[in-house]
Order: C-alpha cells, then structure tokens, then sequence
C-alpha cells in the first residue's frame, strides 16, 4: 500500500506533490531547502542546516530519520559554498556508514541555494 504524506512540520508544497511518500519498505523524499515551516528563507549561515532540518522532518513523518537514509541528492547552487557547508552539517548529524549521493549544480527556483531529497528505509515495528 502507498502512503502519502503532507505534513504542517515544513513548508507546505509548492505545487502538486507529497512531501513524502512511502511504499515497499522505502520513504521517497521531496527536495527541501532551507525554509521554515511558514515557507520563509533563512539566513545564508544556516542554508544547510535548515535544509536538513526540513529533510529529518519529512523523513520523521514517514517514521525514520538520517540514520535510515540509503540515498541522497544534494543540489547546490554553488558548489564552492555550499557543497562544504552541506558535508560538514551530514557529518554533525550522522555518522559513517554514509549514504550514497549525488551531487548536482544547478539554478534553483527563488534563488534557494541547496535542496536535498532522500530514499530511506522505514524501520519496521
């Protein structure tokens, strides 16, 4: 059975999709940037951090987190600066073995800096 989820933890979706959807064992993540739950950007020295704070969110609806990551997809703007900023916030928060990733540079809508989409595994109770 697919599970849809929406949640009011993150920025409500700006357009036509889930922030999380769940099937097979597997939690599929949207991207997030670095947003509060009202939709607002943050400040340039906390871009990754709330991008991540956004994705352990996502991933918390879905009943995991960074741990069960197996997947993760990294796009930046610049990789010069964010793509060390977005390694160094990973590593504060999980530890090795690591997920595998891809990184992409791109122009991002709004100007957003960083967005970060995950595959997880969903624990099961």
């Amino acid at each position: 059975m697919t599970e849809h989820i929406v949640t009011g933890a993150l920025p409500g979706p700006f357009g036509p999709y889930s922030h999380v959807v769940v099937d097979s064992g597997l939690a599929y993540t949207a991207g997030f940037g670095p947003h509060t739950p009202e939709g607002i950007p943050v400040t340039p020295s906390r871009q990754a951090h709330a991008a991540f704070d956004n994705l352990e969110a996502a991933l918390a609806s879905a009943g995991c987190g960074l741990v069960d990551v197996l997947r993760l997809t990294v796009i930046v703007d610049d990789l010069e600066v964010m793509l060390p900023a977005v390694d160094a916030e990973l590593a504060s928060r999980r530890s090795a073995p690591h997920p595998v990733r891809t990184v992409l540079q791109a122009q991002l809508p709004g100007g957003v800096p960083v967005v970060l989409d995950a595959v997880a595994r969903v624990p099961q109770h």
